[in-house]
């Protein structure tokens, strides 16, 4: 699959560190019937009483009448990047890479693999950052897509040529047995037509017929 890059944004509450919290956020969106693909919640370092909650995405009058009943609130201010791709070795490494030699800071990640694709969500501290890096993450998710797609290809028309291979052998195969068993048939045949000639041949002649030529042969004695 393609790269696709595209501005997210997150749904977020503070909330007092303590059990039940995440349950009575989320029952306005669940009666609503809203699907949340991301749910983050985490407690604040060095105040372990007080906790956030984020949710992606709230989208349509709706999911935003039930966020705001849940006291949540979109972060405008945050700019972030939702990316999925395909999935490879090495990749966050390169997306990594890119943005660090174009001086572009990332305040915040998280990705997640499912199958063979990735999810992930880029936090930056300025909406600029987020514009320059959405070509970089493009480039260089998109480079290993396609390297990935010709190595698909590549095993799909290696399969079919070894299936190819496979049923030319077998027809050749089933050809031979048929041929032979053509040859055996034959054989057979021209074996039991020289046994009935030679049966007939070896077969007694009929009483009136030696008699017949006893006869002859008396006469001429006289």
């Amino acid at each position: 699959m393609a790269v696709t890059v595209k501005k997210a944004v997150l749904w977020r509450r503070e909330v007092s560190n303590e059990p039940g919290v995440l349950a009575s956020t989320l029952q306005p969106l669940a009666e609503a019937g809203v699907n949340i693909q991301v749910l983050m919640g985490y407690a604040f370092p060095g105040d372990r009483s007080r906790s956030a909650i984020e949710l992606y995405p709230i989208s349509g009058t709706k999911a935003e009448a039930a966020a705001r009943q849940a006291n949540l609130d979109p972060t405008d201010e945050i700019a972030c990047l939702h990316v999925q791709g395909a999935n490879a070795a090495g990749l966050g490494h390169k997306i990594a890479a890119a943005l660090g030699k174009a001086g572009i800071n990332i305040s915040f990640v998280m990705v997640q693999v499912i199958g063979k694709e990735w999810s992930g969500f880029f936090g930056f501290e300025s909406a600029e950052d987020a514009e320059r890096a959405i070509p970089l993450l493009k480039e260089v998710g998109g480079a290993k897509t396609k390297t990935a797609a010709k190595k698909k290809t590549a095993a799909k028309k290696k399969t079919t040529a070894k299936k190819a291979a496979t049923k030319k052998a077998a027809a050749k195969s089933k050809g031979k047995k048929k041929t032979a068993a053509k040859g055996k048939v034959t054989k057979l045949s021209t074996k039991r037509k020289a046994s009935t000639r030679k049966a007939a041949q070896k077969k007694p002649k009929p009483a009136t017929a030696r008699k017949k030529t006893k006869s002859s042969k008396g006469g001429r004695k006289k």
